[in-house]
């Protein structure tokens, strides 16, 4: 049964073309691709028999509607990767959260100067201004590397750091 997205639903068509990549999963949503990391939960099917790629959405954001080109219209928290520290969990960013993934790439070689570099683009270019209270965190594993904006000491993130700019660094206490 197909229904409109506006209803509440499990998954959205994404491409008609067959091309079912994580790039074009991005540009649906109205992201950057290897800037705005979508949420691991976000989940890519192929559909042979319509020949188009699908998105299995969580129930909390397929409730509201849409993703299509939420990343272009807001900075939509609940679409972004972050993590907790303590417990290890990966959550979205609408969740109080220790870090948040600001570049992820299949190719190996990324520093951590350049993690600096796409810490600045994630954020609007306002990483040096609060690196007393950020650590940049990069872990690779295999030929993939990530980037993580992570609060320092007893701090969490209450909100997303993208395109932060001159705004408030949104920090709270660690639960």
């Amino acid at each position: 049964m197909t229904i409109g997205c506006h209803a509440s639903h499990v998954a959205e068509v994404f491409a008609t073309d067959g091309n079912c990549t994580p790039e074009d999963l991005v540009k649906f949503t109205g992201g950057i691709f290897k800037v705005d990391v979508l949420r691991s939960d976000l989940e890519i099917k192929h559909v042979a028999s319509v020949e188009a790629c699908a998105v299995i959405v969580p129930p909390e954001l397929a409730a509201s509607g849409s993703i299509r080109n939420l990343l272009s219209t807001e900075d939509h928290p609940a679409l972004r990767q972050c993590s907790n520290r303590l417990t290890g969990r990966v959550l979205a960013c609408d969740q109080v959260h220790t870090a948040e993934v600001v570049f992820a790439d299949p190719d190996p070689g990324v520093s951590a100067v350049s993690c600096i570099d796409k810490a600045n683009e994630y954020m609007g270019g306002s990483w040096s201004r609060h690196a007393q209270k950020l650590d940049i965190v990069t872990a690779t594993s295999g030929p993939s590397v990530t980037c993580s904006v992570q609060a320092k000491g007893a701090n969490a993130l209450v909100g997303s750091l993208r395109n932060l700019g001159t705004t408030a660094l949104p920090l709270g206490p660690l639960d």
